[in-house]
């Protein structure tokens, strides 16, 4: 198992030269790659060992409400305040008994329980202290700022890459990549192929698919009666990874997107989604709704929402079942449902998925009734999609493959 780091080169020098590093509160990891959102952390990424790293107090974030009371320093570390209380007074609130009696009317304002959960995308671990060890980096890959001279990582017997990624020319946005196809389409491949598969993937791990998901083979084809419905193709999908996802919530809530009279002057009104765009064209096309001279006419109702996966409605229908069976035999149904509750969907006001299709596959296979969370934009689905897929576009994401 690993866990990563998101860095500059010159972090990851240090450590290797000074052999530890304390820092004023803690460092952190992610068990996701592109760890860091939309933050720029550095162009370096680490990847570490994570059993070397458990024996040095590396603990696992849980973005719950019982957690940060047990650790107060990591609360606020992660979330910028010391408790409850503290957010709350920073929301113009006395307490979090104010806010439940004051604050019903409050749209602007998250309750305590639903603001953790939107840091929950992160797959967060910290720890107070790091000393080097052999073996404790297992690799290291140059995304953008490579040192001019490795000899000290040969030296420290690192594995490293190279080359570097090209990335978005803002400075805001790394490129993120489309997902790759997977082997098996839901729709389209033979059930019992599908299941033979997923017995032997568990196989692999020491699993019994119906150890783990008892009504398997129904809860499939529940999943397959609903994805039969859609009909956009998989590289017509948008892609806003959810490290993104907060940042295109903010934009449209603030207006950002020109979409309402009065338009820019370089605002399209017969296509003001224009896909592709790159440079400094995309660059315009994320402020142009700031700069039509009407404050308010762009901005968009977008809120949270919690539903059971049986009852939200997918636009895609080619997809890859493999991938979820994939997941199920790594990590466990159990360990499927923590990480499906704490993503983050993106719906329109008429309940279709715009973002999130394989999450959804999945928690439908585990189990129908998962309660899953995101935000609904205030947007009928047709006008949204083409909205996210020239979001994304804009943004340097690449299309599905």
């Amino acid at each position: 198992m690993v866990v990563y780091r998101n860095t500059s080169y010159k972090w990851l020098f240090e450590l290797i030269k000074k052999k530890s590093i304390i820092p004023k509160s803690f460092i952190s990891f992610s068990k996701f790659e592109d760890s860091g959102g939309q933050d720029n952390f550095g162009g370096t990424r680490i990847t570490f060992d994570k059993k070397l790293l458990e024996k040095q107090g590396l603990i696992e974030v849980f973005y719950e409400r019982h957690f940060f009371e047990t650790y107060p320093e990591i609360c606020l570390y992660v979330t910028g305040y010391r408790d409850v209380d503290h957010y709350y007074q920073e929301n113009d609130y006395e307490d979090e008994e104010d806010f439940l009696f004051n604050g019903r009317e409050d749209e602007t304002t998250l309750d305590w329980d639903t603001y953790l959960e939107d840091y929950a995308t992160e797959g967060e671990f910290v720890i107070k202290k790091l000393k080097f060890v052999p073996g404790i980096i297992k690799f290291v890959e140059f995304t953008e700022d490579k040192p001019v001279d490795t000899k000290l990582l040969d030296k420290a017997k690192i594995p490293y890459d190279n080359s570097i990624n090209e990335f978005f020319t803002f400075n805001e946005f790394e490129k993120i990549g489309g997902a790759e196809a997977g082997k098996l389409d839901l729709v389209h491949d033979d059930i019992d192929a599908i299941i033979e598969y997923a017995v032997n993937k568990c196989k692999e791990y020491g699993r019994d698919i119906f150890e783990e998901v008892p009504d398997f083979k129904k809860n499939l084809l529940i999943a397959k009666s609903k994805f039969e419905l859609g009909k956009t193709k998989r590289y017509d999908m948008p892609v806003i990874p959810t490290g993104f996802v907060k940042e295109f919530q903010r934009r449209l809530s603030q207006g950002h997107i020109d979409l309402n009279k009065p338009f820019h002057q370089n605002t399209d009104p017969s296509n003001p989604f224009p896909e592709g765009l790159t440079g400094q064209e995309a660059k315009e096309f994320l402020k142009r709704g700031l700069l039509d001279g009407e404050e308010d006419d762009d901005k968009i109702k977008v809120k949270p929402f919690k539903e059971k996966a049986i009852n939200l409605k997918p636009i895609q229908q080619q997809v890859y079942v493999d991938k979820s069976i994939d997941k199920i035999a790594r990590d466990g149904a159990q360990g499927c449902r923590r990480f499906l509750v704490n993503k983050q969907l993106i719906t329109s006001s008429d309940g279709f998925i715009i973002d999130g299709h394989h999450r959804l596959l999945t928690s439908l296979i585990v189990d129908p009734t998962i309660k899953l969370q995101g935000i609904e934009i205030d947007m009928d689905i047709e006008v949204l999609k083409k909205l996210a897929l020239a979001y994304g576009d804009a943004i340097g994401n690449k299309r599905n493959l």
